[in-house]
Formats: C-alpha cells, sequence, structure tokens
C-alpha cells in the first residue's frame, strides 16, 4: 500500500483564518490604544483647565491684598476710585485697582501699579497700566489671564452686610459715590466654556 505524502505547510484557509484572527486583535489593540490616548489628552486638559484657574484666582487675591488707597486718572481725564467694579466705561475693566508695587528677586518693591480684569474675546485679559496717572491717549498693557471663559462676574459685600455690583456704591439720590467704605468680601464668579462655574470669596483686609 502506498501512502500520499503530504506537503508540508499551511492551507488557504488556515492563512485566511490566521489573518482574520490578526486583524481582529490589531482592531482591538488600536481601539484600546485610541482610549488610552484620549483618556489621557482629556486629563491633561483638564489639569491645565483646573491649573488655569488656580493662578488665575491666585494673582486676584494677591492684587486685592496689595490693594492701595490711591485714586488715580485715566487717559480721559477721568478720577477712579482706588478700588473699581462694574463702571460706566467697561471698556476699561469688570474690576480695577490700584496695587503696591510687585516684590522682586533681590526683596524690594516695585513702584505701585494699577491693574485691571475684563472679559474680552472668550478669555479674562489682566490689563496693566505703566503709571497710576495715565496720560492722554495712554493705552494699558493686555495679558491673557484666563482662557476659554463664558462669563465674569464681579459683586461686593459692604460693611452694611448688602451685596453691591458697582464700586464705589453710587447713592440713587444725589447720583454721586458715597462715602468709600471697604468692602468686607470681594465675590468673583467665573464661567467656563465647558459648563463650569467657579465662585471664589476674597476677604478684604485694608479699609479704604
Amino acid at each position: 500500500m502506498r501512502f500520499a505524502r503530504r506537503a508540508g505547510g499551511f492551507t488557504l484557509i488556515e492563512i485566511l483564518v490566521a489573518l482574520a484572527i490578526f486583524a481582529i486583535m490589531a482592531v482591538m489593540s488600536y481601539r484600546a490604544l485610541a482610549v488610552l490616548l484620549d483618556s489621557r489628552a482629556q486629563l491633561n486638559s483638564e489639569t491645565e483647565k483646573w491649573r488655569n484657574c488656580a493662578i488665575f484666582f491666585t494673582r486676584v487675591e494677591s492684587d486685592l491684598q496689595s490693594l492701595l488707597n490711591r485714586s488715580v486718572r485715566s487717559a480721559d481725564d477721568l478720577v477712579a476710585a482706588p478700588l473699581s467694579v462694574n463702571p460706566d466705561n467697561l471698556a476699561e475693566s469688570t474690576l480695577s485697582l490700584t496695587r503696591a508695587g510687585y516684590a522682586q528677586a533681590e526683596g524690594s518693591l516695585l513702584a505701585p501699579q494699577r491693574v485691571g480684569y475684563r472679559l474680552r474675546d472668550g478669555r479674562v485679559e489682566m490689563l496693566l497700566w505703566s503709571h497710576l496717572d495715565a496720560a492722554p491717549r495712554a493705552t494699558p498693557q493686555v495679558f491673557p489671564a484666563l482662557p476659554n471663559v463664558s462669563d465674569f462676574k464681579v459683586r461686593l459685600l459692604d460693611a452694611r452686610a448688602n451685596w453691591q455690583t458697582r464700586w464705589p456704591v453710587v447713592d440713587n439720590q444725589t447720583g454721586s459715590s458715597a462715602k468709600e467704605v471697604a468692602p468686607a468680601l470681594v465675590e468673583m464668579s467665573v464661567t467656563l466654556k465647558s459648563g463650569e462655574t467657579i465662585t471664589r470669596l476674597f476677604a478684604m483686609r485694608n479699609a479704604l
């Protein structure tokens, strides 16, 4: 009896099955890797978002705690209070104040500065004036302070425990600014484009 000798190797069906299994495993591996990369990118984005918020509120707190009782004259020759919130001219800033100079590396302080914050083009901007009393047609330097913001609000709690949306408080009868009293608290609310609203309260130490 003669036995037919079978040539070694794989049949076409076995090769096709192996390729199909390999393709399925490759697709599953790709999807798992894509999910991992997406999760990593989302985590980095969330980390950066909350880091930016923390830095922003820390900067605002530093400015408020360094508040000086020094009125300034704007480029339009108008006198602005040491602390101004929601003025008639919102083109300047929603919040502006006179603060002590920033500390330098050697320990000395820079000259007092006027700083402000406003919402513009989907981000909160920091305004920095080179001098307290601005020259005619002088414009502040503008720096991005917090990106991806849809709403930016500031209000204050006065000495009588009343919330004020403007500062200095305006007397409704006379139309002039009432006697300046330092607010007890400054409340700042920021609504991000991603939907979160962050509210911070800052206790004021300085009396005006």
